[in-house]
């Protein structure tokens, strides 16, 4: 939906060469390849990096998903004036569950993007109010992996003088909010239609629903109705049918 259309065929990360591009961009990003060495495979399978450490907020951020370090780092970013904005996935006001990018100018808009979504997030729809607005140099942009792909593919075109970007794990979710709903109710876990604040498929495997009070519904996954996954595929060919 926004005049970058255009670029999808060489920019999207399911179609043509696909992700395999994110190592062809790495030595252009990082300034140099990442390193396969046979007695230290981290950056093959991580990418390049100078550290690596194991991070919680202190004290955490109340609503986040886990503690907020990404949120808190965003946060900072603003503060210490290394940004003019920061793009987040926020919500829409109508529904707290549908998701929304949102140009952060302030460290309490950036609180609004907080906690991972259970629906897809058309992250890189503002790309064109980037690209117009000049007050706009210096970016910070949060956001998985395809996205991040998607948005380093077309940079050059934004006008920026600074691309930060503070990536996110790929989560499960679901490609609209009538999904995750239809997948709530498959999987019989109660919670009411507004009242969590998401899901996700842990390590226990069992599936961790979270209200917005912080507490959660854990439900076996292995054990959930066929009904669950034929509810949601048909959802998913349906928005894909319609949405592309």
């Amino acid at each position: 939906d926004t005049t970058f259309v255009a670029h999808v065929v060489d920019a999207c990360a399911f179609l043509g060469d696909g992700m395999s591009r994110a190592e062809e961009m790495e030595e252009r990003v990082h300034g140099r390849a990442r390193s396969y060495d046979a007695d230290h495979l981290d950056e093959a399978h991580f990418g390049v990096f100078l550290n690596m450490v194991l991070a919680k907020a202190v004290p955490a951020v109340d609503g986040a998903q886990w503690t907020g370090v990404t949120t808190t780092l965003a946060s900072q970013f603003l503060a210490a004036g290394r940004v003019d904005a920061v793009v987040v996935a926020g919500a829409t006001d109508a529904d707290p569950l549908k998701p929304m990018p949102r140009i952060c100018r302030t460290a309490e808009e950036v609180q609004g993007g907080r906690g991972v979504k259970p629906s897809l997030c058309p992250s890189l729809s503002i790309l064109d109010q980037i690209a117009e607005d000049p007050s706009i140099k210096r970016l910070l942009y949060c956001g998985v992996g395809c996205s991040v792909q998607a948005l380093r593919a077309v940079e050059a075109s934004l006008g920026l003088d600074e691309l930060y970007v503070l990536g996110t794990h790929c989560v499960d979710n679901s490609p609209s909010v009538d999904a995750t709903r239809l997948f709530l109710d498959a999987a019989g876990i109660s919670v009411a239609e507004d009242e969590y604040a998401g899901y996700e498929f842990m390590a226990d495997f069992r599936v961790h629903a979270k209200s917005p009070s912080g507490s959660y519904e854990k439900v076996p996954y292995f054990c959930l109705p066929g009904s669950v996954a034929e509810k949601v595929s048909l959802t998913v060919a349906y928005t894909s049918l319609t949405t592309n």
